[in-house]
C-alpha cells in the first residue's frame, strides 16, 4: 500500500505541468468587435491553473469577454473553477471555443 501512495505522489510531481494547450477559435465574421477568424491560439500554462485563466487569455487575444465564452474539451463543456489537471489535459490538448448563448427561444 505504501508503494502505491509513493508512486502517486511521485507521478504528481513529474506531471504538474506546464502544458501547451491549443484553442480552436470559431470563424465568426459577423462579430466584428472580436477577432474570431478560425485561428488557433496556443498557451502554455501550469496544470494547476483554472479554466478561468484560459478564458482571460482568450479575452486578451480576441477581445471576446470571458462571460461569452463556452469551452469544450473532449466532448464536454469545461467549468471555470476546475483546473487543467482536473480534465487530465496534456501538451497538445485541443479546446474548442464557442459563443455562449443565453436562454430564450430560437427564432
Amino acid at each position: 500500500m505504501f508503494l502505491f501512495f509513493f508512486l502517486i505522489r511521485l507521478s504528481s510531481r513529474f506531471f504538474q505541468g506546464p502544458v501547451t494547450v491549443k484553442i480552436q477559435v470559431p470563424n465568426m465574421q459577423d462579430k466584428t468587435e472580436w477577432k474570431l477568424s478560425g485561428q488557433v491560439l496556443v498557451f502554455t500554462l501550469p496544470l494547476s491553473d483554472q479554466v478561468s485563466v484560459i478564458k482571460v487569455k482568450i479575452h486578451e487575444a480576441t477581445g471576446m469577454p470571458a462571460g461569452k465564452q463556452k469551452l469544450q474539451y473532449e466532448g464536454i463543456f469545461i467549468k471555470d473553477s476546475n483546473s487543467l489537471a482536473y480534465y487530465n489535459m496534456t501538451s497538445g490538448s485541443v479546446i474548442h471555443l464557442a459563443l455562449k448563448e443565453r436562454g430564450g427561444r430560437k427564432k
